[in-house]
């Protein structure tokens, strides 16, 4: 035997490229033989075939001190395996008693046991069979409103068994069992033994179809973002994020201690993008909202709740107002002293930006700087106002985006310095000290 290769007379490629599975995954499925092969083209016996489907499909062993069969006794090699496949609902005997466990399993046989253990599955699972557009209470009510649909398209629909047709088409459904093309048809071959290697991958077929009948919760909605970001003055936000394709989406909002629903939309069926807008009815009210999702998939399953993502309201505008200088003072200087006190009781004080407009005509305020912590002080850097009437504002804006304006103030820039002489007493030359007997000299 290769030691590439887990048996000598299938090698692992064969197996990957023939029946879609590894080697590994089919010995999970069926032992081998002591001489090292596994004879994949050996027909399965019924027996044998209880044993894949127990071991493959994870069912619990059971070996009951009385046989439920007359053929399969306590001493059988297999017993346990028949008996554990019995308890789990999957296989049955026939009428006078006995199993046949050395009889050939056909193809409709397997089908059978396979789409009760994968039907029940769903039932556990779901409480109901999902068709294409309703569920169904049971394997035989999907099977007698949809069942034709899967098998019609086999040429020899007419020799499977009607005891074996739900399960043949349950497992056509759930492309468990695919069938085979000759001469441009689709054939079940229903009455045909099965070998070993095709038992073994309609088994692990099946143990991978379990997810699709029976998925359990799907995962929360996530990459959760909201437009606007948040704080912002809009009522009626966008969220946006991730969900299971295809799934309907709900929003929850929290605030003020209590939850409600505000919006619903589906998933897109490929992606999983979803993106839902507040509705008018839901506008929000003025605060921090809490948002969670949920999302329902289309097997009715529901989700944990989505990690939670804040969104503040603020739409009410800060207040503001210009602390120095004075409205009408008489400065000194071209860059005076110009400071504002701002305040915002919900998202906060993002900027305060500085304004000046020169005259006393109608106003064309421009900008001197901005500041963004305070004590809020303009910098009036290289600008340097000439002498002149003037008006000083600021616009300050809060987080969320609400703008106020402080009343402008009124300045006069007066520069230049007075003229003024000394006229007594008087040097007889420029610089030089004046000699007086009067103690009080005329100073003026």
């Amino acid at each position: 035997m290769s030691a590439a290769n887990r048996w000598s007379d299938i090698s692992d490629q064969t197996w990957f490229d023939t029946y879609g599975i590894t080697a590994a995954q089919a010995a999970a499925v069926a032992d081998g033989y002591p001489d090292g092969t596994f004879r994949p083209y050996q027909a399965v016996t019924r027996a044998q075939f209880a044993k894949m489907a127990v071991k493959g499909l994870g069912i619990p062993l059971v070996a009951p001190g009385a046989p439920s069969f007359s053929d399969v006794r306590p001493s059988h090699p297999l017993y346990a395996y028949v008996e554990s496949a019995r308890a789990a609902g999957i296989l049955g005997g026939y009428a006078n008693g006995t199993f046949r466990p050395d009889a050939p399993v056909t193809r409709q046989q397997t089908n059978s046991m396979l789409g009760r253990f994968l039907s029940e599955k769903e039932l556990e699972a779901m409480a109901v069979i999902w068709g294409l557009q309703l569920s169904y209470p049971s394997l035989d009510a999907w099977y007698r409103a949809e069942g034709m649909f899967w098998l019609g398209v086999f040429t020899d629909l007419g020799e499977v068994d009607g005891a074996h047709r739900a399960g043949s088409a349950y497992l056509v459904c759930h492309h468990v069992v695919r069938g085979s093309m000759s001469s441009s048809r689709y054939w079940l071959y229903p009455v045909s033994s099965l070998n070993r290697a095709q038992a073994v991958t309609m088994v692990l077929r099946t143990l991978g179809a379990v997810d699709e009948v029976a998925p359990g919760a799907p995962p929360a909605p996530r990459d959760i973002a909201t437009f606007p970001s948040t704080p912002s003055a809009d009522r009626r936000p966008w969220v946006s994020g991730k969900a299971v394709p295809g799934g309907t989406v709900t929003l929850f909002d929290t605030f003020g201690g209590t939850t409600r629903q505000i919006g619903q939309i589906l998933a897109h069926d490929l992606t999983g993008d979803f993106s839902l807008r507040v509705p008018p009815e839901g506008a929000l009210e003025e605060g921090v909202h809490v948002f969670t999702l949920r999302v329902r998939n289309t097997k009715g399953l529901l989700s944990d709740y989505s990690a939670a993502v804040s969104y503040e309201v603020d739409w009410t505008p800060p207040t503001a107002v210009v602390t120095e200088p004075p409205d009408g003072a008489l400065v000194s200087s071209g860059r005076p002293v110009f400071t504002v006190e701002a305040e915002d009781s919900g998202s906060g004080v993002l900027e305060v930006a500085f304004e000046y407009a020169s005259g006393t005509g109608e106003p064309d305020f421009q900008p001197i700087s901005i500041d963004y912590t305070p004590p809020y002080v303009v910098s009036w850097g290289a600008l340097l106002l000439p002498e002149g009437e003037y008006r000083l504002r600021a616009s300050v804006r809060d987080e969320a985006g609400n703008l106020a304006t402080t009343p402008p103030v009124a300045i006069t820039v007066d520069t230049t310095p007075p003229v003024a002489q000394l006229v007594s007493p008087v040097p007889v030359l420029p610089g030089q000290a004046v000699l007086t007997e009067q103690r009080r000299p005329l100073f003026v």
